[in-house]
């Protein structure tokens, strides 16, 4: 919308249609990732034809400054693609202010509040999400707002998770 305000950086777009396999839009790059072999995959073709899931937990880095360098169309689809992993059960927050907790030897609990973590781009948000492999996870994030504008998403797959 020309003289819109942008969203803010992690904000939310309105509640799209839930990821199908051959659910193809102008858009559909941001579904796609080329793996290393250069074959495109749909981000959750393989994720619907396995029945074991693992858990993944994925760190997404961003800036507003990278955000509002990105074409707003580019935003939107972004944002879409996370309502869409979020419909499917993605777990996901916007990270707020981290405290450290230290309990050394368990001889007295300290809190600092700052993050432990150092990087060239802030945190901005959290998610954990199910995928069968670690291929299947970068497929599932590739079309996030951190990886589209000029940010990153970590992945670290869970080796042991309890819970649903």
């Amino acid at each position: 919308m020309p003289g819109a305000a942008a969203p803010a950086f992690g904000a939310k777009s309105e509640r799209p249609e839930r990821l199908r396999v051959g659910a193809m839009s102008s858009r559909s790059l941001l579904r796609l990732y080329v793996d290393s072999t250069g074959t495109s995959r749909h981000a959750s073709s393989q994720l619907e034809r396995r029945s074991t899931m693992a858990k993944f937990i994925t760190i997404g880095y961003g800036d507003q400054a990278g955000y509002q360098r990105t074409a707003p169309e580019l935003r939107d689809a972004a944002h879409a693609f996370d309502e869409r992993l979020q419909a499917d059960g993605a777990l996901m927050g916007i990270a707020g202010s981290p405290v450290q907790v230290r309990n050394t030897e368990g001889k007295g609990v300290t809190v600092r509040p700052m993050p432990y973590m150092r990087s060239d781009l802030p945190v901005a948000g959290f998610a954990v999400i199910d995928a069968a492999t670690i291929d299947d996870a970068v497929a599932l994030v590739a079309g996030t707002p951190c990886s589209v504008a000029h940010g990153v998403v970590e992945i670290w797959p869970l080796e042991s998770a309890s819970g649903p």
